[in-house]
């Protein structure tokens, strides 16, 4: 019997967002989610690291964790689950990140990261975690900026 149902990855901790160079305010939000409770960065560490700490090997570390409420993160942890199975087989960069004030995702899932261009849509596991991680930051987004 052939399944088809997609084999996704699991993990104990990740952490997501959404980063934009060409803004004002807010321009990342970095969420680290466990199975215990999410906590969210908007400072500019993330920038820090992605201009000048990625360069030399490192990953990027949640600094400023405000600790979303319960709701957020019973909503939010289903991501721990739902990472794509071949994010293995990309390299650090997929496709072309902030590219054209298109914004950024970045993943991190233990010691390895992703840059993801949001237009990337190369096959439908992909395109439906990157539709998951806007929603996602969405919702992050209206609990600490209070935003609708």
């Amino acid at each position: 019997m052939i399944s088809c149902e997609v084999d996704k990855r699991v993990a104990n901790e990740i952490v997501f967002g959404v980063y934009c160079g060409e803004c004002r305010i807010n321009c990342s939000t970095m969420i680290k989610v466990t199975e215990y409770e999410a906590t969210v960065d908007t400072t500019h560490a993330f920038f820090e690291w992605l201009f000048d700490g990625r360069k030399k090997g490192g990953i990027y570390h949640n600094i400023s964790r405000v600790r979303l409420s319960s709701e957020t993160h019973q909503i939010i942890k289903g991501i721990l689950t739902d990472i794509p199975s071949k994010m293995s087989v990309y390299d650090q960069s997929v496709g072309c990140p902030d590219c054209a004030d298109g914004c950024g995702i970045y993943l991190q899932v233990s010691d390895k990261h992703w840059l993801i261009d949001p237009k990337e849509y190369d096959d439908g596991e992909l395109s439906e975690f990157i539709k998951l991680v806007w929603s996602y930051d969405s919702i992050v987004r209206q609990e600490i900026f209070n935003v609708r």
